[in-house]
Parts: C-alpha cells; structure tokens; sequence
C-alpha cells in the first residue's frame, strides 16, 4: 500500500540522515567505491546482465557518494522532511512555519558538515593535545628562565638560595660546637677512631684563634661546596680537640661527680 511505501522512504531517509551525521554514510560510501575500482580492473566473467546490474549499483553509490559531498543529498532529505511534515499537517493549514524550514535547513547544514568530515575528525580536533600543551608549557618555562637571565632575577635568587645555604651552614657549625655532639662525630670520622692504630690528635692553635676563624669562614665569600666541607671538617676537629684539652685539666681539678658530668654531658631539653 500507499502508506508502507511512505514508511520505507520515511526509514531510508531517516537512515541515511543518520548514516550522514555519524560519518558512516561517507566511509562506506568510499570503502565501496574502492572495492569497484579494484573489481574493475580485473578481468570480467560474469554474464552481461549481472554486469549491467553491478554497473547500476556503483553508478548509484557514485551518485550518493557525489551527492553527500557536494551537500545535494542533505538538501534533498531535508526537502523531504519538510514535505512529510507538512503533508502531516494537512493540507488546510497552510504553508509551513519559516522559522520551521530555517531549523531544518540548519540541520540539513549541519549534517552536512559532519558528514562531509566524517564526523570524527571535529571529534579529534574537540580534544585537547596533551602532547601539545606539554610542549607550551615548556615553552613557557624556558622563556621564563631566558628573561630572567635577561633581567638579572634569575642570578639574584640564585644568590639570595646561596647565602641563605651558607648562613644555615654557619648557624650549624655554631650549633655543633657548642653541643659538641656534632663536632665529636666529625672528629671521630675525621681521625678514624675505635682502632688500635688511632693516633692521638694535636692543635697548636689557642680557643680564640678557633673561634675567630669560624666567624671568618660564615662571613667570608664562599668557595665551592667540597671547600666547604674540608673547612668544617677541619674546624670541627680544631673544637674537639680543644674540648677534650678542657676536660682534662678540669677532672685532674674536680670531684669525680664533675668528672661524669664532663665526660657524659646530659642531654639539653
């Protein structure tokens, strides 16, 4: 009948505006049009009448293929919507709503688009690269340090990390000397003690002479890292010693009670 004719062209048309947005109208349109050519450039054994059939066929996928690429197809299904819709609405209620055929022809366009680009492609380009944002960030971070260099801020708070490092390393030289307790680790590594082949260690330099070469190596300008370390070494050993001078003489002078407390320190709170 009339009316199941009307719903298989309604079906196909929904079908193929479906298959034009989604992109697979346009990819098996291509895949077909690829499995053509390479049939036809074989040898042909088949009788003239499915020759004929089979030429009717890629003429047919050619003309929608052509028609979904140029945009005629879309104008025809949404020219066929229109008709449907308005044949719907009876023929006593006039001419169909402008603002109605002006949204179906911007769905028609729509559709259109997505088709011609398969769809997936607005898809990939929706997303955002992360290997492109990665590699403006970069970007961004070199030139930062470039003008930084530029300007003399980099070298100033390369500076400022500088001096705060050699203040903290004065403050705990500071620290360790009058603990002792660093000091005596320094010095026990330093002269390889708890062995019988230790040798007893000696300093000719006063408690002053000491004391103001710490002062001068936390406010002098500073030399590379392994100098500094040598020098710490050094004056930690230089401390030791004259602590361990000052615990003798004071247990040759004292009750044996002062002379614990000499040689075990309690630990501060």
């Amino acid at each position: 009948s009339s009316d199941d004719v009307d719903n298989l062209r309604q079906q196909a048309r929904e079908a193929l505006l479906e298959g034009a947005k989604s992109g697979k109208l346009f990819e098996v349109l291509s895949a077909e049009s690829d499995q053509t050519e390479q049939s036809a450039s074989q040898p042909a054994n088949k009788p003239s009448a499915e020759d004929d059939m089979d030429d009717l066929r890629r003429q047919a996928r050619e003309a929608l293929l052509l028609g979904a690429q140029s945009g005629k197809l879309m104008e025809l299904l949404a020219k066929n919507s229109e008709q449907k819709a308005a044949s719907k609405r009876g023929s006593g209620t006039g001419s169909t709503n402008p603002d109605e055929l002006e949204l179906l022809r911007q769905q028609a366009r729509e559709a259109l688009i997505q088709g011609a680009q398969s769809g997936r492609l607005l898809e990939v380009l929706a997303k955002p690269d992360e290997a492109d944002e990665m590699f403006q960030l970069k970007k961004k971070l070199c030139e930062a340090i470039a003008g930084s260099m530029e300007t003399g801020e980099l070298t100033e708070a390369l500076r400022e990390a500088r001096d705060l490092r050699t203040q903290e390393i004065g403050d705990a030289l500071r620290d360790g000397a009058e603990s002792g307790k660093i000091l005596e680790i320094l010095a026990e590594k330093a002269a390889g003690t708890g062995g019988e082949d230790a040798k007893p260690l000696e300093t000719t330099q006063k408690p002053e002479e000491v004391t103001q070469k710490l002062l001068e190596t936390s406010e002098a300008p500073k030399a590379t890292p392994e100098v500094e370390r040598a020098t710490a070494v050094d004056l930690a050993l230089q401390l030791k010693l004259l602590q361990d001078q000052k615990r003798t003489l004071s247990i040759r002078f004292c009750s044996p009670f002062s002379a614990a407390l000499y040689l075990y320190p309690m630990p501060r709170r």
